[in-house]
């Protein structure tokens, strides 16, 4: 009977642990999303200037200076990486964890296309100086291309976050 009881007792706490881990995870997907929502904003600005300067290029007109930046938000991971290690991820259900699979590995092709655009970046920066605008076109659209990429990941995470969310919005009302 002791060792019944120990063992009721333990997964009890197994449970608990659990839950304060994924409420913790909500937590975080919760923060990164609002993260995201402003890179959302600046990107597709930068998006239409871009699409107006090769248009301008395109047609022979003078083109605005180029100038648009690129930020990349350093998206939080510590709760899911804290759940992995306290192994409280084995206590959630499949579900919760097919639905956090989603939205990190959505995360992490941001981080990893995130990480490329500085590359890209930097050979566009360097060729900024070039004198005629069609010289630089071939490094814009580069340009252009891994931002759409970086802004269709971002969408797409939005959107998975933000039904994450819905989904799991009472494990942040519940104590």
């Amino acid at each position: 009977m002791a060792m019944s009881l120990s063992e009721m007792r333990q997964s009890y706490l197994n449970e608990k642990l659990a839950e304060v881990s994924f409420k913790n995870i909500v937590l975080e997907v919760q923060h990164n999303q609002s993260e995201l929502k402003k890179d959302s904003i600046r990107i597709a600005s930068d998006i239409e200037f871009i699409q107006k300067w090769i248009l301008d290029v395109s047609e022979g007109k003078k083109p605005e200076t180029f100038s648009v930046g690129f930020s990349l938000s350093f998206l939080n991971t510590s709760a899911l990486e804290v759940a992995d290690i306290n192994q409280s991820r084995a206590f959630l259900s499949m579900e919760q964890n097919m639905d956090l699979a989603e939205i990190y590995s959505t995360q992490q092709f941001y981080a990893d296309h995130g990480a490329k655009m500085f590359d890209v970046m930097g050979v566009l920066v360097g060729n900024l100086s070039l004198p005629d605008a069609k010289d630089l076109l071939p490094h814009v659209l580069t340009f252009r291309f891994h931002l759409n990429i970086i802004y269709s990941t971002i969408r797409a995470y939005l959107g998975e976050s933000s039904a994450f969310l819905e989904k799991y919005a009472t494990v942040l009302t519940s104590d």
